[in-house]
């Protein structure tokens, strides 16, 4: 299945990375077939509905705000947002309002897929040097909410990526500032509180690869996600 990526400048809206991936006709219309048989699906849709869909996730490259939203044709609303910090368009089938999406629906889990899919193509994007992105950019692609992480794992193993061991995290080390490691690998030392064992000491007489300076919310995600997929101790040492 194709797959797309590209830089898009949206002016004041920001810089943001974007990946397609196209998902098959026949994917798509086993996946309509299911959701029509049960009944979560307007029987016209597989009447109407012909070829290929293309489904896109992108993620801000610029420091601007962040912003995590579904989008069908037009954005969802202000509370459904994506399962990392970027966006995800895609055919969805939605009520109208357009408040909310149903995973309980074949033809949205389909799509969900193909957007891990996106994700994964990102992060080997960035990860290859295809293009100089702050080190939050893939932090924001890869830390993804637990409830919805399965899908992203899934796309890594289908990918032959293992997401403890898999170089997609870029830590700093003795090493340099572009050491890329796997989320068992890595640890985050905050220097706020500490004048003696810095994170500069550390690197200086040890191999440890840490995190660089992120916000709090963005290491306390990657730390659930980490210890989702199986690492047995905080990023944070004695956690």
């Amino acid at each position: 299945h194709g797959t797309g990526i590209e830089e898009v400048d949206l002016g004041s809206h920001g810089r943001w990375l974007m990946t397609t991936v196209v998902v098959a006709n026949e994917d798509l219309r086993r996946a309509l077939t299911e959701s029509v048989e049960v009944r979560l699906l307007d029987p016209r849709w597989l009447k109407d509905w012909s070829g290929d869909a293309s489904v896109s996730a992108a993620v801000r490259l610029d420091a601007g705000p962040s912003l995590s939203r579904y989008y069908t044709y037009l954005p969802m609303g202000e509370d459904c947002t994506a399962p990392f910090r970027g966006c995800i368009h895609a055919p969805f089938s939605t009520k109208l309002a357009r408040t909310d999406l149903s995973y309980a629906v074949p033809l949205n889990r389909l799509f969900f897929d193909a957007s891990a899919r996106c994700v994964v193509e990102a992060l080997r994007f960035i990860g290859r040097g295809g293009i100089d992105a702050a080190p939050e950019v893939s932090i924001d692609l890869l830390a993804w909410d637990v409830p919805h992480a399965h899908r992203l794992v899934k796309a890594m193993q289908a990918d032959g990526l293992d997401p403890l061991t898999s170089p997609l995290v870029r830590a700093v080390s003795k090493r340099g500032a572009a050491d890329w490691t796997g989320l068992g690998e890595i640890y985050s030392w905050d220097d706020t509180n500490r004048s003696v064992i810095t994170s500069k000491l550390l690197m200086s007489c040890t191999d440890a690869r840490l995190l660089p300076e992120l916000d709090r919310a963005r290491v306390d995600r990657l730390d659930k996600l980490a210890q989702h997929v199986g690492r047995t101790s905080g990023l944070e040492p004695g956690t």
